[in-house]
């Protein structure tokens, strides 16, 4: 009896091994260097790649160190049991995100919750339907300057907010800040709607929450919650294993696509009946619907369109609130940058006038500090993986149809080949004119690039502008004491996240 069970022990960990094996060789197989006609050679094996996963460090700084190992030069690793090819060369990377027909989106299967938020929108959308959704949606990015004035608006409550804030507490909680300043920011623009975050975020919490505080609630659980390692791993099995988590997911994420269908339903009636308020400015959904609408072109219905509002809603305010936490961070981890910066909106704006979108533009030395920010501290750690529809050669490599790129922006943005020696300290000055000559172009990426290249830059770029001149004219900033250091911590989807950075702030005389 003891011995079949010692040689099922035994046979068991060799059956795994091979198994394992055979998935290698196989990936190995999918790659063919097309000058030897030899496997890829740079490889992090299966059971690597998994651990890698379940510690967070597939995202950024793990593939990262991984990358330095094989010297910037692709290298294959594995998602689950999907092969991907990992690379961090600029002109790799161009030719992977110009060519939209060939790389597909990898679907977002990651976990069923994963694919509920994302629905069919056009962030997974592949081929002839991400082009039928992005022309509907392209419009109304085409001119954000407009918003030029209720992004102002919107940042002098924010500024009045943390006025108040200050008269009780010594540093100020900056994320949720953050949060709340875009979270209104998008409101306004996006939705028409007033979502108050930031009149709530000074006052005490109340016994009744707020729509605001419950919407906040069940947008922060979505989020922290639609990619978990044990979703991963159970799969469709979890929602009956854990069904308390399970019942308040799907709570919250009714609450947001009720949310959405509703601003939905606000804007087709303001078309309707024709009537807005005194000074309204037209919202990027009344367009996006209005294109919609219309008897031209193609149509979204409105599961669709609500799975694009949602993801507006995530994607307009989350990544760039995070960036602007790190900017107000390096503004006081590198004084000399705020010194700097203080003396160009003394030069180009002025102490007291509002800032226009002419001045803003013209200000040279604020758009390498947000540019700087964004290398070091993007809103994407790395570009979503994509998947070959057919057999295709990339570089060095013949690559089988159903090989994933992952191109892994992070270490693109940190690769000393491109940016010298100095490539891990935050200088601006490297995205002078002078400086920037002769660099790829896709060496700098952190809204991705080609035609799925993030349809929000310039709204997420003139809202952070706009903002840093405005505060700056107000507060000078400082880390707590000397010794403070941010500690990233991993973000709920592609990010390092900045969750408990507190700043001091003193009001200018």
């Amino acid at each position: 009896m003891i011995i079949p069970v010692v040689l099922t022990l035994v046979a068991i960990p060799i059956v795994l091994y091979a198994i394992i094996k055979y998935i290698e060789y196989n990936a190995r197989r999918s790659i063919i260097n097309i000058h030897t006609k030899k496997p890829i050679d740079n490889m992090v094996g299966l059971i690597p790649s998994f651990g890698m996963f379940l510690s967070k460090q597939h995202t950024s700084f793990g593939r990262y160190e991984t990358t330095k190992e094989f010297n910037y030069k692709p290298f294959l690793s594995f998602l689950g049991t999907n092969v991907l090819l990992n690379v961090s060369q600029p002109e790799l990377a161009k030719k992977v995100l110009l060519n939209w027909r060939l790389y597909e989106k990898m679907k977002p299967d990651v976990t069923p919750d994963l694919k509920r938020v994302t629905g069919h929108s056009v962030v997974f959308a592949n081929g002839e339907d991400w082009k039928a959704q992005r022309q509907i949606m392209n419009p109304a990015f085409f001119n954000v300057d407009r918003f030029a004035n209720q992004f102002s608006i919107v940042t002098k409550e924010c500024l009045r907010v943390m006025s108040e804030m200050l008269k009780t507490e010594e540093t100020l909680p900056i994320p949720s800040l953050m949060t709340a300043l875009t979270l209104d920011i998008l409101g306004v623009t996006t939705f028409g709607h007033d979502f108050n975050y930031l009149r709530e975020a000074c006052l005490p919490p109340s016994k009744i929450p707020s729509e605001s505080a419950l919407n906040i609630k069940a947008y922060e659980y979505v989020m922290t919650n639609m990619v978990t390692v044990s979703k991963i791993l159970l799969q469709g099995s979890y929602k009956s294993l854990a069904k308390k988590e399970s019942i308040e997911f799907d709570s919250s994420l009714k609450r947001l696509e009720d949310l959405m269908s509703s601003m939905i339903q606000k804007s087709r009636l303001r078309s309707k009946n024709q009537v807005v308020e005194e000074n309204y400015t037209e919202t990027l959904l009344d367009m996006m619907v209005a294109a919609n609408d219309s008897d031209e072109g193609s149509k979204m219905d409105d599961a669709l369109l609500r799975d694009n509002a949602l993801v507006i809603f995530i994607a307009g305010h989350d990544t760039t609130s995070n960036t602007l936490c790190y900017a107000l961070y390096s503004l006081c981890k590198y004084p000399e940058t705020q010194t700097k910066l203080l003396q160009e909106i003394k030069d180009k704006v002025g102490m007291k006038s509002e800032p226009t979108v002419e001045q803003i533009d013209g200000m040279d030395y604020l758009n390498m500090f947000i540019k700087e920010n964004l290398r070091l501290n993007g809103p994407l750690d790395n570009i979503p993986p994509k998947t070959l529809n057919e057999d295709a050669v990339l570089g060095d490599y013949q690559l089988k149809k159903g090989v994933s790129v992952a191109i892994n922006s992070y270490a693109i943005h940190r690769n000393k080949q491109i940016w010298g020696q100095d490539a891990e300290e935050f200088r601006p000055e490297r995205f002078s004119e002078a400086e920037s000559k002769g660099r790829h172009s896709n060496a700098y990426i952190p809204f991705s690039a080609g035609p799925r290249t993030c349809m929000g830059n310039r709204f997420s770029l003139l809202e952070q502008k706009i903002f840093l001149v405005s505060l700056l004219q107000k507060f000078e900033l400082s880390l707590p004491d000397q010794d403070y250091v941010c500690k990233p911590q991993s973000g709920d989807v592609m990010y390092f996240a900045a969750r408990d950075l507190r700043l001091t702030f003193k009001k200018r005389e």
